[in-house]
């Protein structure tokens, strides 16, 4: 019988979704070695079919006085040698400690590298994160850094059939999405900017589930007629396909832009969140990616740092890590 896996993460309209697509691209590599149970307090149908489709079981938990009683609440029938992920800013220590108390295997994705840690492994995706930082948690495996990213197969098959570079100063089609929510509506900024720009043709929008300005975005729509093709809720095959199609794209500093990197190399990203500040920084400190702030400039990446970063084997890391978690005796 395969061992259980437990995600547990959040996503709304205001935090957005990119916790829970960063589980459901675990779910994606990890459902051959385990059984998964998806654990979130989401009510969308759509997310929990995601989910369902990948091969996961889905549980809606209600609203607790706290994190730590409502873990100990779903947590009070499972087997000790579980593996309990926790993807999100609010399982503070406290909550974790709940779980790692009962001896579960507990897993923490960790962006904003603060607080202290009740786990067995820490995972940073993100880049430019000091090892250091983590010293004083003894005991606990730490896997940092880009190549241990969140990425669906999809589009870790792109990053190995990756495509030629275009030069940007012959880029005709842009892709963009600035996340399943943008809450503040960066989006009609980029567009407008976009529409403007002598050498775009044709801009390829996509939006998630949780976007809230559908007004706002149809009233550009019919300002500029056939310049710009939306789309939402695509699916990861889709969504790859749409953006192979492009010269190049303008993103958020999110889950989205790692995506993009598997298979494009123009990158223009914006900080939309207060959390995608250090990721922000660290692609354009790498050159990865480059402020939006200078699109149409003749500022380029360093395409040999993208082709390193985003080999295509994020996924044999990852699944490396859970399986040692798996089968070590605690």
């Amino acid at each position: 019988m395969l061992p259980e896996l437990y995600l547990r993460a959040d996503g709304d309209s205001r935090m957005g979704h990119g916790h829970l697509f960063r589980m459901l691209a675990l779910t994606e590599m990890l459902k051959p070695h385990f059984r998964i149970t998806f654990i979130t307090t989401n009510k969308e149908e759509y997310i929990h079919g995601l989910f369902k489709t990948s091969g996961a079981a889905v549980r809606v938990v209600g609203e607790y006085l706290s994190y730590s009683e409502e873990f100990l609440s779903w947590s009070a029938d499972l087997s000790a040698t579980s593996i309990i992920v926790c993807d999100g800013y609010q399982f503070d220590a406290t909550a974790q400690q709940a779980l790692y108390d009962k001896g579960f295997r507990i897993v923490v994705i960790d962006d904003p590298q603060n607080g202290q840690f009740y786990a067995r492994a820490i995972i940073n995706p993100s880049g430019g994160v000091d090892p250091a930082m983590y010293n004083t948690f003894a005991g606990i495996a730490v896997y940092i850094g880009i190549v241990y990213a969140f990425l669906r197969p999809e589009f870790l098959q792109l990053a190995r059939l990756r495509k030629s570079p275009v030069d940007f100063e012959t880029a005709k089609k842009v892709f963009v999405c600035l996340g399943g929510a943008d809450p503040e509506n960066y989006t009609e900024e980029v567009l407008l900017n976009l529409v403007n720009h002598p050498n775009v043709e044709t801009i390829n929008l996509v939006t998630g589930s949780a976007f809230l300005h559908k007004n706002s975005l149809s009233a550009v729509m019919s300002e500029f007629p056939g310049r710009i093709n939306h789309y939402n809720k695509l699916s990861a095959a889709e969504l790859a396909s749409l953006m192979r199609e492009n010269d190049a794209a303008v993103c958020s500093a999110s889950t989205v832009c790692y995506e993009y990197l598997c298979c494009g190399f123009n990158l223009f990203i914006l900080q939309t969140a207060l959390n995608q500040e250090n990721s922000f920084n660290f692609l354009l400190k790498e050159q990865l990616a480059i402020d939006f702030r200078y699109f149409g400039s003749d500022t380029k990446p360093d395409i040999g740092k993208i082709t390193e970063s985003f080999d295509g084997c994020q996924d044999q890391r990852i699944v490396d890590v859970f399986l040692k978690l798996a089968t070590t005796d605690l």
